[in-house]
């Protein structure tokens, strides 16, 4: 019997954070080194969006 193994997910959720604020997403004028080698080898959502405090 071959055992499958199960995937791995990691969500990472930033309260109160612009998209703008991720240099692998464009902006020359941060420096994210950690979470853009996070979008490199992963997913990055582009378009999530949530209502907020309302």
């Amino acid at each position: 019997m071959v055992k499958m193994s199960r995937p791995n997910f990691l969500f990472m959720i930033a309260d109160d954070h612009r998209h703008s604020a991720l240099s692998a997403l464009g902006t020359e004028a941060v420096s994210t080194p950690t979470c853009d080698q996070l979008i490199a080898d992963g997913t990055c959502f582009t378009q999530a969006h949530i209502m907020g405090s309302t």
